[in-house]
C-alpha cells in the first residue's frame, strides 16, 4: 500500500504520529469548541445557578485532536506489533450489510499500514470468521480496531458476533483496539461471553469520564443531587439512557449521536428549569460545537 501525507494541509498543525494511507480520507479541519460561542452559550441561561452549574462543565469538554487520536492508536498498534510479530492473526471488522460507512472500518484503514511487524494472515468480517478459522487452526489471535466506545453496548455485541463466530475453537484471544471508552465501557467489554469461549484482552486506552462522574467530582450531598436534578431536565437525552451517561468528549473526526454527547451544548440550545419542567429559551448561533461530517461519511479529503 502507497503511504503518503499531505504537509501542505495547514489545518492539521503537526504530523500525525502514524504512516497515514495515501488519498485517504482525513478530517483536516479544526473542530475544536468555540469558547466565545461558549460563554454565549452560558451566558443565556436565565438564572446565576444555571449559568455556574453549566459553565463548570463547559469547562470539562474535552476535543480529541486527529493527532491526539493517532497518538493513542498508535499506542495500541505498538502493543500488536510487539507481541504478535510471530503469531498468526487475523483483523476482524464488522459486517457492512446496510450501514456501508462505519468508524471501524476507517480505523483499520488507518492502523494496517502501521501494522508492518506484525502482517496480519487476513482481514475479514465478522460473518467471514468460521469459515476462514476452520481451515487455519494455527490462527489463535484476533483483532479488532474501532475510535471509541461510549456505552460499550455496540462493542459488547460486536464481541458477542466475533464469540458466535468461532465457538468451536477456546483457544482464541481477542485483543480490543480501542483507544477512548468510559469506565462503563470498559467494564461492560471485560464481562464474558457466556456460554462461548473467548478470551478478550482490551489494550490500552483513555476513560473518557461521563457527565455522572464529572459532577460527582465537583459536587457532594445536597450540591451533587440539585446538579444531577437540573442537568436530567435541561440535557435530558429524550431516550431511557440518562444525560448521566453521556460524555463531554467528541472528536475532530466525529462527534458522538445525542445520547453519548448532549444534543443541546452541541447545538447550543438553551432551557430554563420551571418546577413543572424544562422550557426552551432559545439556540446559540453559531453553535458552540462545529458540526463534524466523519470521513468515512465523505469520499473527499475536505471534511
Amino acid at each position: 500500500m502507497d503511504i503518503g501525507f499531505d504537509a501542505g494541509r495547514a489545518d492539521i498543525n503537526r504530523r500525525p504520529p502514524i504512516l497515514l494511507p495515501k488519498d485517504f480520507p482525513l478530517p483536516y479541519k479544526d473542530k475544536s469548541p468555540d469558547r466565545t460561542q461558549l460563554r454565549s452559550f452560558v451566558d443565556a441561561h436565565p438564572t446565576l445557578e444555571l449559568q455556574r452549574l453549566v459553565g463548570n462543565l463547559t469547562e470539562r469538554i474535552d476535543y480529541v485532536s486527529f493527532e491526539e487520536f493517532s497518538r493513542a492508536l498508535k499506542g495500541n498498534i505498538d502493543y500488536i506489533s510487539g507481541n504478535l510479530a510471530n503469531t498468526p492473526y487475523v483483523v476482524v471488522t464488522t459486517d457492512l450489510n446496510d450501514k456501508p460507512q462505519k468508524s471501524d472500518h476507517w480505523v483499520t484503514n488507518l492502523a494496517e499500514p502501521n501494522l508492518q511487524a506484525s502482517r496480519p494472515r487476513r482481514t475479514l468480517a465478522t460473518s467471514q470468521l468460521r469459515e476462514f478459522l476452520r481451515g487455519n487452526p494455527d490462527v489463535a489471535s484476533l483483532v479488532l480496531f474501532d475510535d471509541a466506545s461510549y456505552s460499550g453496548e455496540q462493542l459488547r455485541q460486536w464481541i458477542g458476533r466475533i464469540a458466535q463466530s468461532i465457538q468451536t475453537n477456546e483457544s482464541v484471544r481477542l485483543y480490543v483496539a480501542v483507544p477512548f471508552m468510559t469506565s462503563v465501557a470498559e467494564e461492560l467489554v471485560g464481562q464474558p461471553q457466556s456460554p462461548y469461549r473467548l478470551h478478550v484482552t482490551t489494550l490500552g486506552h483513555k476513560i473518557m469520564p461521563t457527565i455522572g462522574e464529572l459532577l460527582a467530582e465537583s459536587y457532594h450531598d445536597e450540591e451533587l443531587v440539585r446538579a444531577r436534578e437540573v442537568f436530567d431536565n435541561i440535557w435530558d437525552t429524550g431516550e431511557r439512557v440518562p444525560v448521566f451517561s453521556s460524555t463531554l468528549t467528541y472528536f475532530q473526526h466525529k462527534i458522538p449521536d445525542h445520547v453519548s454527547f448532549p444534543a443541546a451544548l452541541r447545538k447550543g440550545e438553551v432551557y430554563g428549569l420551571r418546577d413543572e419542567g424544562r422550557y426552551y429559551i432559545g439556540r446559540v448561533t453559531p453553535a458552540p460545537i462545529p458540526d463534524i461530517t466523519p470521513p468515512y461519511f465523505s469520499l473527499e479529503q475536505e471534511v
